[in-house]
């Protein structure tokens, strides 16, 4: 019995109604329904971003002082400001990888500046409008960071719909040429 001074922890040892107790207790402390979103501020805290907050712990507990409670403070600031730009990139990314479409089209450049303008701007007001953990300083660091993230994926977007332009181009020639032969 598992009441026994000497209950070793063998499953075989415990009684069926704890068991039943057990399992109805694992199942109500994982139904969705009982699972609340986690946040950091207001930004709600996925697997992602689960992943960031502890690296940032890891990264202040992996000095030789012991870290302040401002320090931990910082960590977890810097790691749901992270996490709020990873997710603000990832959808500006999502808007404009569907505008272009397969790798075989391509946009008009005007297009294409008019789809970054309009993500940078929703992109720009989402973080204003978000409440934010950390100082005006760590804040506007990382409105720079977003700003210089979304400038990157702008210019990868434009090399990715140049090559695909050129491509086309190229195909148009192609087709031209042999049917000129012909």
């Amino acid at each position: 019995r598992s009441s026994d001074l000497d209950f070793m922890g063998c499953l075989s040892g415990l009684e069926e109604k704890f068991k039943r107790e057990i399992e109805n207790f694992v199942n109500l402390i994982l139904d969705p329904e009982n699972i609340d979103v986690k946040r950091v501020g207001d930004v709600e805290l996925t697997g992602a971003s689960l992943q960031t907050f502890i690296e940032k712990y890891v990264e202040v507990f992996n000095t030789a002082e012991f870290p302040s409670p401002t320090t931990m403070y910082v960590a977890t600031a810097r790691a749901a400001l992270q996490s709020l730009v990873a997710s603000l990139v990832g959808s500006y990314r999502k808007v404009i990888k569907k505008k272009l479409g397969t790798a075989d089209s391509f946009l008009p450049i005007s297009e294409l500046k008019k789809l970054h303008s309009s993500g940078l701007k929703k992109a720009l007001c989402s973080f204003e409008q978000t409440t934010k953990p950390g100082s005006e300083e760590l804040v506007d660091e990382y409105a720079v960071n977003l700003k210089t993230s979304l400038q990157g994926e702008y210019e990868e977007f434009i090399r990715i719909n140049s090559a695909s332009r050129e491509r086309a181009i190229a195909e148009i020639v192609v087709t031209c040429v042999e049917q000129f032969n012909q």
